[in-house]
């Protein structure tokens, strides 16, 4: 396995879906996807991911890569798809929980690098919900 792309669905509506009841996190605050999606780009490259890992976590290495993290929306559905090398016990959920914080003007964009170096778990957001979270695709290599 080279890497995983994982998706996290927020149902960003006051109005509850029976649909997407346990299969997205349902999230009443109006999301800003701009200001998230430029938010999540701290988050691309190799970084110690420490601050982004429960504490339940084995991992002796916490150094990942994120290739590519974007936030789009589908009417009431907010999606955050990421991708990377590898990822963490609970590090999406975590980074989700970080961006609702940035939505909420709790953390701002600019201090995503200071969580990141920090290596404090108590530095990042909240970890959201799993009923949003879905591994979407593995990639392989070629042989």
């Amino acid at each position: 396995c080279k890497g995983k792309e994982y998706k996290y669905l927020i149902h960003n509506s006051s109005i509850k879906d029976p649909f997407l009841k346990d299969r997205a996190f349902r999230y009443s605050r109006h999301i800003d996807e701009k200001l998230l999606n430029d938010a999540a780009q701290n988050f691309t490259g190799t970084h110690d991911f420490k601050s982004l890992c429960s504490s339940g976590s084995s991992s002796i290495n916490t150094v990942r890569t994120i290739h590519s993290i974007n936030i789009t929306r589908n009417g009431d559905l907010v999606i955050l798809t990421v991708s990377g090398d590898g990822f963490l016990y609970n590090m999406v959920r975590i980074i989700v929980g970080t961006l609702i914080f940035v939505n909420e003007g709790k953390i701002r964009s600019s201090q995503i690098s200071q969580i990141l170096e920090g290596k404090d778990r108590k530095l990042a957001g909240k970890t959201a919900p799993a009923c949003g979270l879905y591994l979407n695709r593995v990639f392989y290599d070629n042989v």
